[in-house]
């Protein structure tokens, strides 16, 4: 199977996000590319590739509100955790938070 190249245009957009801190796998499943193709196309546009270890686990605001919405979207925790790159766990903290949240506002 042949592989896909990824634009000049896409590979900036990438390594914007990736100096934003996203995941490989996350912008990989923005952008329909594997793993491997966003790497090399991050390593091209002169940026080092983190070591995985130090991924924080903690989301930003927008993360968090990207997971929410997400979710009241129908998909699946799991999902979510896989695009975000994060566990299920932290997942399920941050929609418990927001059920918790959204209940207190409503009272």
């Amino acid at each position: 199977m042949p592989q896909r190249t990824v634009s000049v245009d896409v590979a900036e957009q990438m390594a914007q996000l990736y100096r934003e801190g996203e995941s490989l796998d996350a912008i990989g499943q923005r952008f329909n590319f594997s793993r491997p193709a966003v790497r090399r196309a991050v390593v091209r546009g002169g940026l080092a590739i983190r070591p995985s270890c130090t991924k924080p686990h903690k989301l930003s605001d927008r993360e968090k509100a990207e997971a929410i919405e997400a979710s009241r979207g129908g998909e699946s925790g799991v999902s979510i955790a896989r695009r975000l790159g994060v566990s299920t766990s932290n997942i399920q903290r941050i929609l418990q938070q927001s059920r918790s949240s959204d209940a207190t506002h409503r009272a």
